[in-house]
């Protein structure tokens, strides 16, 4: 009874803490707010921790007086009891006071984070914290990627250190990494676990800050002429790797990928190292040119692509050759190389998946009187957005009734009992994803004027949700402007 009465005071006094957030912080701010206030929440529950402890940070917090908190705990769970103390007090942005009791708890990414936030209002001794926030953030440990809590985390660890590296120069981060007795080359590697999460964009963007930097800077040298495993799960994995001095470099790849395809014997390192410029050639559009030198002198210009590209290939080399250089029109050779990861991959994105998108794109349902427009022609050559999973670290699942009131909090709308959401220009799906995971018991219409662009959302969310949260999903082909109200 009495842990049931003290687990009911902590509700209480959250509860309380969401209320205070709600009435100080913007839209954008209470959400990421109360998805820390939930997790902490939890961590409360798991340790314990009273609300007498709460209530004497909130006392610290009040008193102008107090520069150090200090807290009578006894062994046992103290480090994340401590450690939980400062992560309540970093909620209301007293970084000052929760840095000791999170350097005390162990928490690296806590000390990191006050680090940083001090570093910004610093003067002269904003450098040397920035160095000691990036050290910090660099030790942070990386949880195991599947819970929903524990990537957001690890997104917050890895903005953090994204943040911290593209305002410093490159051999800072070089240095730092040295000093762990770690290669630039392995930090991203150990990085590929977290880049199907909402952590991918900034893995990507420290991949392009160490693969191709700016032009008076060396770029991470990849010795051998295959690609590192790496390298190789960035260009198949990665959703945002465009970059115009990456792209360079993918080209430069390219090249001598097809100089090794062209060789008697290839390796299954050449064939996976070509299957995943293919990839990623196929995703972007295969925007990449050419022929063309690289501005910058970043490697060799590229070679153009021999006479052999556009002839039915003879063997798994010469589809590969033709796949880095537009969509293969047909099916490889059989051969033992489609067991290699990377093959396989793409020879389901370039010649399973358009089938099965063909296949959805006759079934689906499309609103009467519609008829082709340039609009739709335009969107079913272009697919858009490219994605391949989803990120919704930043979403807080609730009710539609209660975003609202966070949006307008002086909202005194009936809750809507089975709201329809419409997703208008739902495109390849990408957003249809994020809103029904952002809103608790309603249905999404997701319509867009191009069929080919629906079937591949169809696709790629069947793919990537679970059922119940497909059959949340009604998909529509039309124009916006045919859509009666009501239908």
């Amino acid at each position: 009874m009495e842990h049931t009465q003290e687990s009911e005071r902590l509700r209480t006094h959250l509860r309380e803490v969401e209320t205070h957030l709600a009435q100080q912080l913007s839209f954008g701010e209470l959400e990421l707010a109360l998805l820390d206030l939930r997790a902490l929440e939890r961590r409360l529950a798991a340790v314990a921790m009273g609300v007498e402890v709460l209530e004497a940070l909130d006392s610290a917090m009040a008193s102008e007086e107090v520069s150090e908190v200090n807290l009578d705990i006894e062994d046992g769970d103290a480090p994340e009891i401590l450690a939980c103390a400062g992560d309540y007090l970093a909620l209301f942005r007293h970084f000052a006071l929760a840095e000791p009791l999170l350097r005390a708890g162990g928490d690296a990414f806590g000390v990191a984070r006050c680090l940083a936030e001090e570093a910004a209002g610093a003067g002269e001794e904003r450098q040397a914290l920035e160095l000691e926030a990036f050290d910090m953030a660099l030790h942070a440990e990386l949880k195991a990627p599947g819970d929903a809590f524990a990537e957001r985390e690890n997104c917050k660890v890895l903005h953090l250190i994204e943040n911290l590296a593209a305002s410093s120069p490159l051999s800072t981060l070089e240095a730092l990494l040295e000093k762990r007795g770690e290669t630039p080359m392995g930090f991203l590697e150990r990085l590929l676990p977290w880049l199907h999460t909402a952590a991918a964009s900034a893995i990507e963007s420290l991949a392009r800050r160490l693969l191709a930097p700016a032009p008076w800077l060396p770029a991470v040298e990849i010795p051998g002429a295959a690609l590192p495993s790496g390298v190789r799960t960035l260009l198949v994995r990665s959703q945002a790797f465009c970059h115009a001095r990456l792209e360079a470099l993918v080209g430069a790849w390219r090249s001598t990928s097809a100089r090794q395809l062209e060789a008697d014997q290839p390796t299954a390192a050449a064939l996976a190292s070509a299957a995943a410029i293919a990839c990623h050639c196929l995703f972007v559009g295969y925007c990449i040119p050419t022929g063309e030198g690289i501005q910058g002198d970043l490697s060799q210009p590229e070679a153009s692509p021999g006479e052999d590209v556009g002839k039915a290939p003879e063997d798994m080399a010469s589809w590969l050759l033709q796949a880095m250089y537009q969509a293969p029109s047909c099916d490889p050779p059989q051969s033992p190389a489609q067991a290699i990861w990377e093959v396989s991959e793409l020879i389901r994105r370039s010649r399973q998946e358009p089938i099965e998108e063909a296949s959805i794109a006759e079934t689906l349902e499309r609103l009467p009187g519609s008829a082709a427009t340039p609009c739709e022609a335009f969107y079913d050559a272009t697919m858009y957005p490219p994605w391949h999973s989803v990120e919704c670290a930043g979403v807080l699942p609730a009710p539609l009734h209660e975003h609202l009131r966070r949006l307008c909090p002086s909202w005194c709308g009936e809750e809507v009992t089975s709201p329809r959401i419409l997703v208008a220009g739902c495109g390849s799906g990408h957003q249809v994803a994020v809103e029904l995971r952002s809103y608790e018991v309603c249905e999404l219409v997701a319509l867009d004027v191009s069929p080919k662009t629906v079937a591949v959302a169809c696709r790629k969310l069947k793919q990537h949700l679970a059922p119940e949260e497909y059959a949340r999903i009604r998909f529509l082909v039309g124009d916006i402007m045919d859509l009666t109200p009501g239908r």
